[in-house]
C-alpha cells in the first residue's frame, strides 16, 4: 500500500505503506507520553491505558471519503 504525505509546500510525496496497528500504538504512546509530561496523566496511568487490550486509539490509513461520500454523510447527520 501506498500513503501519500503533505509537506510544507501542501505537494503530496508517495511514502511506503505503514501498518494502521502499528502507528496507532506509536500515535498513542506518544499521545500518553505528551499527557504525562504535561502532568494532565500520571506516568502510572498512561502505563496502565498501554497495558489494555483496546486502548481506544485507532488509525485509519485507507482513502477518506470523496465529494459524493461526505455529502452523503453530511446529509445523514443533518437527519439526525
Amino acid at each position: 500500500m501506498i500513503r501519500k504525505r503533505i509537506v510544507s509546500a501542501g505537494d503530496f510525496h508517495k511514502i511506503p505503506g505503514i501498518d494502521d496497528a502499528r502507528l496507532a500504538e506509536i500515535f498513542g504512546r506518544e499521545v500518553l507520553r505528551l499527557l504525562a509530561g504535561r502532568e494532565l496523566l500520571s506516568p502510572e496511568w498512561a502505563e496502565r491505558i498501554l497495558s489494555w487490550p483496546h486502548t481506544g486509539f485507532n488509525v485509519h490509513g485507507g482513502r477518506g471519503p470523496g465529494a459524493l461520500s461526505r455529502g452523503s454523510i453530511s446529509a445523514a447527520l443533518a437527519r439526525g
